[in-house]
């Protein structure tokens, strides 16, 4: 049988969204390229048939730019690495009720339950807790505390992928995982000696709370207020978080 395909996607950051269409499929393009280059690179790919439901991007990569400025910016990064690793490409439209995969991709929404904090958040626990992360590393675009961080999927804003495949010994980071990866994130946190603030339930029944109370830190409480705010009925779900100072 046939191998499912390898896909990608990410979400758009409110600005990017707001942007025009035909940016949005350049800039979508763009980005599933440059997460697929690696595999490109590593068979050895020569020739490459780019389809795509949207002329704008057809006509782009076949006439080599955009007489629209900002269209040829989105797909230069493709042009570019193309030449650089002398790959011909064979642009090709197709109907979109042919592009069933990416257009099931492109209508997938955020989690409904991610939260954050505010900016105002950040620095009240950055200075109570006399700790400034530089590093995210459990972020997006448009949801990140500082410029750099780690996304779980392709993000062309992230500096890593998959926080969990990387040390976290080098700089002091901020550690706001999914709550059903806790249990992992402490346990690498403690072995690698993470430093840094950690974000996470007051759950003193949970065994990874227990590991964090092993050895004294300092701790702050975070008021709902301090939440980032596009959705309060999730955040009236949230349980009591706590900051920690690794």
């Amino acid at each position: 049988p046939d191998s499912p395909p390898v896909t990608t996607h990410g979400f758009w950051s409110a600005r990017e969204a707001s942007r025009s269409q035909n940016w949005r499929e350049c800039e979508g393009a763009a980005r599933a390229f440059l997460a697929f280059l690696p595999r490109l690179l590593a068979r050895r790919v020569r020739t490459l048939r780019f389809e795509s439901d949207n002329m704008c991007v057809v006509s782009t990569l076949r006439r080599l730019g955009s007489r629209h400025a900002h269209l040829g910016r989105a797909l230069e990064p493709v042009l570019r690495s193309l030449m650089r690793h002398r790959i011909t490409c064979q642009p090709r439209h197709i109907a979109g009720t042919s592009n069933t995969t990416a257009d099931r991709l492109s209508r997938l929404l955020p989690p409904t339950g991610e939260w954050g904090l505010s900016a105002a958040g950040f620095a009240f626990v950055c200075a109570a807790l006399r700790c400034f992360p530089v590093f995210d590393w459990f972020a997006r675009t448009g949801n990140s505390v500082v410029p750099r961080f780690a996304a779980r999927h392709w993000d062309a804003q992230a500096t890593l992928r998959d926080a969990l495949a990387h040390s976290w010994r080098q700089s002091n980071g901020w550690f706001a995982p999914p709550f059903n990866l806790l249990p992992t994130v402490v346990a690498k946190a403690t072995i690698e000696g993470a430093h840094g603030i950690l974000i996470t339930p007051d759950w003193p029944a949970q065994p990874w709370y227990g590991a964090l109370m092993e050895i004294p830190r300092r701790r702050v409480s975070i008021h709902p207020s301090l939440l980032r705010q596009p959705a309060a009925a999730t955040h009236r779900r949230l349980p009591p978080l706590v900051a920690w100072r690794l």
